[in-house]
């Protein structure tokens, strides 16, 4: 093999080394929020008594046919934003509370960027895997305040 060709060798190995030494430092330093478990993160939908959903402004509203909703809550996927706030930072958002007989987990539903998300927190920001259309979670909470509120 020429002089050349193992230098080519060499610096491709090295190049090899960095991207790899350099991901796990990243992955090492902004690691992916743990995914959402049953029933510590999200209930059952079976279990859920009462949805109550908030905006900023105060206004909250009890909602039924809430199980498209919980359903969209757990197929959420982690991402690599933590959570360090009692509420979002985002401008607009939904508060999300959803009770069973023996707990109350909140949620915070907001949009950035055109991609939806959900966030928990002090445990972390999740995507939303519908940015849009009728299993979007910004679509599902105002469908579920105008049509299906509990009087």
């Amino acid at each position: 093999m020429s002089k050349s060709k193992k230098i080519v060798m060499i610096v491709i190995a090295a190049f090899a080394v960095v991207l790899l030494v350099g991901y796990r430092t990243y992955d090492r330093v902004f690691p992916y929020a743990r995914p959402l478990e049953y029933p510590r993160d999200y209930p059952d939908v079976g279990e859920v008594v009462s949805v109550t959903v908030s905006t900023p402004d105060g206004e909250s509203t009890d909602v039924s046919n809430f199980a498209s909703l919980i359903m969209q809550i757990q197929q959420v996927q982690p991402t690599r934003t933590v959570s360090v706030n009692d509420f979002p930072s985002a401008e607009f958002y939904y508060q999300i509370v959803a009770a069973t007989s023996d707990k109350e987990y909140c949620y915070f539903v907001y949009q950035e960027d055109g991609q939806v998300y959900l966030e928990i927190p002090y445990s972390g920001v999740y995507k939303g895997l519908h940015n849009s259309g009728s299993d979007s979670l910004m679509e599902i909470i105002p469908d579920l305040i105008e049509n299906h509120p509990v009087n």
